[in-house]
């Protein structure tokens, strides 16, 4: 049965989705059968990319696949080892039911507080439905070059009670032009960047672990 991972998000435009791609990617390339779920039937963000990805033939395969309702999605579990799922941009009922279903949660943000503050509380709501906090991870992305600013964002998400990864993904070109060729963050063309998506890819990968160990 798969391990389920969800990247939800209050708003869009955190990085949801390149932080499933990172992630389905990661995993793809350690030999796992991995499934993107795009639960963003408007956008198709997941959906377009593993078209792009298709396309151009790269490896590993990464299949996607448009979902409406988080039934149908996890009808798939049996047929792979892991399934990540790319929430809408958006919170709703879905987004509760997605959060339910995980065995770990991500939980992008800018580092603004027009995208701190409606991340802790979609955690808040999350944590309220039932969802345990020790699932949720928050990843600091579109990051520059300010240290301070991370810290601070760090802090904020920190005495709200919620556990922030130490590894952030900076706002690069060159990670667009992965995403624009159907690669992930983790397989950027320069060595620097793609160093640092691996990092943040293998912060993540610990988080999984730790919330699905006593399951092993």
């Amino acid at each position: 049965m798969a391990i389920i991972v969800s990247c939800l998000s209050q708003k869009g435009g955190v990085t949801k989705t390149t932080m499933a791609r990172l992630l389905a990617h990661a995993y793809a390339s350690a030999g796992w059968r991995v499934k993107i779920c795009d639960f963003d039937l408007k956008q198709k963000t997941a959906t377009e990319w593993g078209a792009r990805r298709m396309e151009n033939g790269r490896k590993p395969e990464i299949e996607v696949q448009g979902f409406a309702g988080v039934p149908q999605a996890l009808s798939q579990a049996a047929h792979y080892d892991m399934l990540v799922c790319d929430g809408r941009g958006f919170a709703d009922t879905l987004t509760l039911e997605l959060a339910q279903a995980s065995h770990a949660i991500f939980l992008p943000s800018g580092l603004a507080n027009d995208d701190l503050a409606p991340t802790v509380r979609l955690a808040h709501e999350l944590k309220k439905a039932g969802v345990p906090a020790r699932k949720l991870a928050v990843v600091l992305a579109r990051t520059g070059d300010s240290a301070r600013e991370i810290d601070d964002a760090r802090d904020y998400i920190s005495q709200a009670g919620y556990k922030v990864l130490s590894r952030t993904l900076s706002e690069r070109q060159g990670y667009r032009l992965a995403h624009d060729a159907g690669r992930s963050a983790g397989e950027a063309t320069h060595f620097t960047l793609r160093i640092a998506a691996k990092n943040l890819a293998d912060e993540m990968a610990e988080h999984i672990t730790e919330n699905t160990k006593d399951e092993a």
